[in-house]
């Protein structure tokens, strides 16, 4: 997973995760992500819904928790959410360097 992740060809916007998952847990996915990149919009998603289990996971580097089951819906807006903070994120580094209205 994380090689196909990490590749060059591949340009990663936005990775959905399960914390249960065999081999690699997703929270360790997670930790791998942000060791390597910052700019990936991270959900993830679990059945567990213990606020210390999801204050580990944001604490990590999650940009949002998407609790199961859900809707297609909660999870269209969610992605849309992330992408558009990441944008807005961007727009504002750029504006600093004279790039954006400057």
């Amino acid at each position: 997973t994380l090689r196909i992740l990490f590749k060059e060809a591949f340009k990663v916007d936005c990775v959905i995760l399960d914390i249960n998952m065999p081999g690699l847990s997703g929270l360790d996915i997670l930790k791998a992500i942000r060791e390597r990149d910052n700019k990936i919009s991270v959900i993830v998603c679990s059945g567990v819904s213990d606020m210390d289990r999801v204050k580990e996971i944001i604490m990590a580097g999650a940009n949002d928790y998407l609790l199961k089951p859900f809707v297609r819906h909660d999870l269209l807006a969610r992605i849309t959410a992330t992408g558009r903070s990441a944008r807005e994120e961007q727009l504002f580094k750029d504006k600093g360097k004279g790039g954006f209205f400057g």
